[in-house]
């Protein structure tokens, strides 16, 4: 079973952020959360995930404003890693994401 060891923020940019605008007026925050992860085989990786202030649908993986979704990352085992808000793109019609297909490894 994978497991999450850590959580950090890598990057962030508040340069357009204002006060009151921040959720739906344009003005929006954005960063970059970095999860770490060790699995079964104790393999260390990491899957960064985009995060913004704006209340719309917003992929955290590619970082863009897009019709998205809630969708579990799976080991290779089936169990699931995490969940992601993902758009089609990185969905291509699939109900889950290999962690694979995310991660990248020490």
């Amino acid at each position: 079973m994978t497991k999450q060891i850590k959580r950090e923020k890598i990057w962030e940019d508040f340069s357009n952020y204002e006060s009151g605008k921040e959720s739906d007026g344009g003005r929006y925050g954005f960063w970059t959360i970095r999860k770490w992860y060790e699995n079964e085989y104790g393999e260390r990786f990491y899957i960064d995930f985009q995060k913004t202030t704006a209340c719309l649908s917003f992929c955290e993986i590619c970082g863009s404003f897009q019709n998205t979704r809630v969708v579990p990352i799976m080991d290779d085992e089936g169990d699931i890693v995490d969940y992601v808000e993902a758009c089609d793109r990185h969905l291509k019609g699939d109900e889950s994401i290999n962690y694979r297909r995310l991660a990248v490894f020490e």
